[in-house]
């Protein structure tokens, strides 16, 4: 992250209430507010340029408007994951971010959901995996069944850490 500070904001564990001020973050790709007490992200609209947004292990029950992710046209990686999240017309917002390519949402009340991830599957045919794991063909096929090593959620289908982080910005 230090690589490219113009590009990169990480406030890790700092106990924000609330977003930082990113008006003057033009060039900003990677935004990392984990671990923080951060109940809305609103503020953060002006960012269109995120590629990469990590608010997990906040108190976040919602999330922001179809519009705000519509804006963030460049997004790919977000997570969302160690929160409150459990509306699912909510987190159909989604549906907005078109290039959004890896999304974590484990550990959250919506994730309790048996076919969660089918739901966000169907619903961000952008996405690639969900929660570390790839989307399978299984999960977007009604009633397909590929046999145990191409199933969801299987050892063989999850991204390893390191693919996950994002040397780019």
């Amino acid at each position: 992250p230090e690589k490219f500070p113009d590009r990169t904001l990480e406030m890790v564990m700092c106990n924000i209430t609330r977003c930082p001020d990113t008006r003057g973050y033009f060039q900003l790709q990677m935004l990392m507010l984990r671990g923080n007490a951060l109940r809305d992200i609103d503020a953060l609209a002006c960012c269109t340029r995120l590629r990469m947004l990590d608010v997990s292990f906040n108190l976040l029950e919602a999330i922001p408007s179809t519009a705000f992710w519509a804006a963030l046209t460049e997004l790919q990686w977000l997570h969302l994951d160690h929160n409150h999240l459990g509306d699912w017309h909510n987190m159909l917002a989604l549906t907005a971010a078109t290039e959004l390519a890896l999304l974590m949402v484990h550990s959250n009340p919506i994730a309790n959901y048996h076919n969660y991830r089918l739901v966000l599957a169907n619903a961000l045919p952008a996405v690639m995996a969900i929660d570390g794991f790839v989307i399978t063909d299984e999960e977007l096929i009604e009633g397909a069944d590929f046999g145990p090593e191409f199933a969801s959620c299987c050892p063989r289908m999850h991204v390893p850490e390191r693919l996950l982080l994002f040397d780019e910005c």
